[in-house]
């Protein structure tokens, strides 16, 4: 096969997580956030799939995150709990992230990059 048909890898992004109470920050990098191993292992262990992190404070470097979202095939967002409080009052973390997702949400309708959502 010629260089120019070679298969690239299938890049994946995913929204990466604020790290909550429960987990233990010194064991992940950037410590503030974090993919679950077994969703990286689902990605990376169907054939050709890279992950790519799409980190959650993206929203504060949109440029970044633009350039980002243009060189993916897609985008996994995750389930999980992000520590809403009882009291309807979202930690900053929580509300950046949600900021981070809506912006690419937006951009999946724009572009219609295939997008899995886990609950």
């Amino acid at each position: 096969m010629e260089a120019s048909q070679a298969k690239r890898p299938v890049r994946i992004g995913v929204l990466t997580q604020p790290v909550s109470d429960k987990i233990d920050p010194k064991d992940l990098a950037p410590p503030d956030q974090y993919i679950l191993d077994p969703l990286k292992a689902f990605i990376e262990n169907s054939g050709d799939g890279v992950v790519v992190s799409l980190r959650y404070n993206l929203i504060d470097e949109p440029d970044i995150l633009r350039r980002t979202l243009d060189s993916l095939d897609g985008i996994l967002f995750t389930g999980g709990f992000l520590g809403i409080k009882i009291y309807n009052e979202m930690p900053p973390a929580a509300l950046t992230y949600y900021n981070t997702a809506a912006y690419i949400l937006k951009y999946v309708m724009e572009t219609k990059i295939p997008l899995l959502g886990i609950c």
